[in-house]
């Protein structure tokens, strides 16, 4: 049987690759940030085994944290779809579970200090180039053991790894670029849709080239009553128009008014009536409507769609995405990963000792940095405003037992007293230790 912990494990973290401890069956930390379930030694990792734990690698982490020397990406092939498109050349280290589709192939980047951000093509593939990807020796939600593959450098066929040591610098160096979707504004989810509403031939179905299936991509949408909505299908139209943000005939027009067109339709949930009125009639503050201002790219002389047309347009909206629902979601999940972190964070503030006098002190602004960095969180995702407000709430529900945290002029927090950096290192290792007893110890 091969030795996943010595063989694999070993050798790259040797190669500056970090283990990392996973939650039994699962592709996720069992708790806390990525850096306090680093596994540092192949003893750790066999260890985490051992004890039922999946074991994946850190590429690398949010903000570069942790960048592995080397530059080692994983095309995570997850369709039969995507394995005829674009085949498994010229990968040579394949990580699988046996499904006969679904495979990670790992490769090295041309440039280990280009920026990384990971591609999702749902149901398709995902270019991994930060985060996390499970390893082999690990188990699969759904049953089966994650196993390692090689290529025959002769026959070409991938054949069970024998357990030589990986030499994790001699992976091919593979440009992850083409396995990367197109930038896309607008993407077609139900293409039958289109016909089933008679919308007049293929001028408007853009479809997502990169997109291998029809993409199933979360969206989400403007909330308020009608007459709220209204009024914000108003101030988007009024804002097309003081922009300059207008159709323009052969120079990607029809793309703009579908644009917009989905996202009154889709995001704000306008009926297609209201849509009409707001592309043919002034809104409140403007003396031209929309449709109006639309022009030809050469000659610039007015080309306003005919009532057909946007008719038309407004019908095939209904089975695009909009793109700032898209953006909104996105940011929603980055806002929701956040407070499920600020929980876990003040949970770790209760790990605290209560201190003597004269306690330490550390400022509002360096409790924030702190967080982000021991959490690995975007500060978009959660800004210092949303921190301090959070703080403050978790405080009166009893959640943060922490005392004396100052604030100054008009409620701003500006120092907390009884916590500092090396206090916090005091909690990480009391909250380790009792993680790693279990719930039975006394």
């Amino acid at each position: 049987m091969v030795d996943y912990p010595a063989n694999w494990y070993g050798p790259a973290i040797e190669a500056g690759l970090r283990p990392i401890r996973l939650g039994a069956g699962t592709k996720h930390c069992l708790g806390g940030p990525w850096e306090s379930n680093i596994l540092s030694s192949v003893e750790a990792v066999r260890a985490a085994f051992t004890q039922g734990f999946n074991v994946g690698f850190l590429l690398v982490g949010k903000e570069g944290i942790y960048p592995n020397a080397l530059g080692i990406w994983v095309n995570d092939i997850d369709s039969q779809t995507a394995l005829d498109h674009f085949g498994d050349a010229p990968f040579t280290l394949m990580v699988s579970r046996n499904h006969p589709a679904k495979r990670h192939l790992y490769g090295r980047l041309p440039d280990p200090s280009m920026p990384r951000h990971t591609s999702l093509i749902r149901n398709s593939h995902d270019v991994k180039l930060n985060g996390i990807v499970v390893g082999p020796g690990s188990v699969h939600k759904e049953g089966g053991i994650y196993e390692a593959f090689q290529r025959n450098t002769v026959t070409g066929v991938w054949q069970p790894w024998d357990g030589t040591p990986i030499r994790w610098d001699a992976l091919p160096v593979i440009d992850p670029t083409p396995y990367m979707p197109p930038p896309k504004m607008i993407m077609l989810s139900v293409p039958q849709a289109c016909v089933a509403k008679h919308v007049a031939g293929d001028e408007w179905v853009f479809q997502d080239t990169g997109s291998l299936e029809a993409p199933e991509v979360p969206f989400a949408t403007a909330t308020g009553d009608p007459i709220t909505l209204s009024y914000r299908g108003e101030a988007y139209i009024r804002n097309r128009i003081r922009c300059n943000i207008f159709s323009k005939s052969g120079n990607g027009g029809r793309a703009t008014l579908l644009v917009i067109a989905t996202h009154l339709v889709r995001y704000l949930r306008l009926p297609p009536n209201k849509v009409m009125d707001l592309l043919v009639h002034p809104v409140h503050g403007e003396s031209r409507c929309w449709n109006n201002q639309c022009i030809d790219a050469k000659t610039k002389e007015p080309y306003p769609w005919s009532y057909k047309e946007l008719e038309s347009a407004i019908a095939a909206a209904q089975c695009y995405i909009p793109a700032y629902g898209v953006m909104e979601y996105k940011r929603l999940e980055r806002i929701k990963a956040a407070n499920e972190r600020l929980v876990d964070f003040w949970i770790l503030l209760g790990y605290i000792p209560p201190q003597p006098e004269p306690m330490p002190a550390m400022s509002a602004q360096e409790v924030y940095n702190t967080f982000l960095e021991l959490y690995s969180v975007d500060p978009t995702g959660c800004s210092y405003r949303r921190f301090a407000c959070a703080f403050q709430k978790a405080r009166r529900g009893g959640l943060v037992r922490l005392i004396n945290a100052r604030g100054g002029g008009r409620k701003k927090l500006r120092y907390y007293r009884g916590i500092n950096h090396e206090l916090l290192d005091l909690a990480l290792e009391f909250r380790s230790e009792e993680e790693a007893e279990g719930p039975n110890a006394a």
